[in-house]
C-alpha cells in the first residue's frame, strides 16, 4: 500500500513458534472446491460454540471463516506451497478444513512470506529487539531498538505495531494477565 515497513525481530530468525506449524485452517478454499469438499460455515460456528459452551464469539468466527478460503489463495500468491491434501487433521477434527504445507513444516510458509514481504520493500532486522517507544504529545512516533552490534537504532514511524509472540512459558506474565495457572506445568 505504499508504506515503508521495518520489522524488528529480537531473535536470530523469523517465525518463532510458527516453525512447527504444519498447515492452516480454511473453509471453502479453491483446494476444497476442487475436491468437492463443501462445508457450511454455520456448522463450524455451531461446533465451536458448543465446544466453548457459547463463550466463543460467533461473529468473529464468521469473519474468520468467510476470509479463510481467500487467505489460502493469498498465501499461495505469496509463494507458500501446499501439498494439496485437505483433511480433518489426522481424524482429530470434525471437518475437512486443514490445508497441509509441503513437508508439513512451518518454514514452508515463513520463508516464502518473508521473501514476499522483502520483495515489496519491507526491511527485516533480526537480533534487534525493541527497547522503548518514542512518545510525543501522547502519540507514538517511533521506537528505539538495540542493534546486533549493541548500538541504538531510532525508528521514526507513523505507526508501531507491537507483537510479543507466545508468553505461555512466562508464569509471571500469565498471572498478571489473569490466566489460571492451576493446571500449568509451572505449578
Amino acid at each position: 500500500q505504499g508504506l515503508g515497513v521495518v520489522v524488528l525481530e529480537k531473535h536470530g530468525g523469523t517465525g518463532g513458534g510458527g516453525i512447527g506449524t504444519e498447515g492452516v485452517f480454511a473453509v471453502n478454499s479453491k483446494m476444497q472446491q476442487e475436491k468437492g469438499i463443501v462445508i457450511e460455515p454455520a456448522e463450524v460456528i455451531a461446533t465451536e460454540m458448543g465446544y466453548s459452551h457459547n463463550r466463543a464469539n460467533g461473529l468473529k468466527w464468521l469473519d474468520l471463516i468467510e476470509a479463510s478460503g481467500e487467505n489460502i489463495s493469498w498465501l499461495q500468491d505469496c509463494g507458500v506451497n501446499f501439498t494439496g491434501v485437505v483433511d480433518d487433521y489426522h481424524g482429530l477434527g470434525k471437518f475437512d478444513c486443514f490445508h497441509w504445507f509441503v513437508d508439513g513444516r512451518g518454514s514452508n510458509y515463513i520463508d516464502p512470506m518473508l521473501e514476499s514481504a522483502q520483495s515489496m520493500g519491507a526491511v527485516v532486522m533480526t537480533e534487534t529487539p525493541a527497547l522503548d517507544l518514542i512518545v510525543e504529545d501522547g502519540q507514538v512516533k517511533g521506537l528505539y531498538a538495540e542493534k546486533a552490534d549493541g548500538g541504538i537504532l531510532q525508528v521514526n514511524a507513523k505507526a508501531v505495531i507491537l507483537t510479543s509472540g507466545g508468553y505461555a512459558q512466562n508464569a509471571d506474565l500469565m498471572a498478571e494477565r489473569g490466566w489460571d495457572l492451576t493446571y500449568s506445568h509451572n505449578n
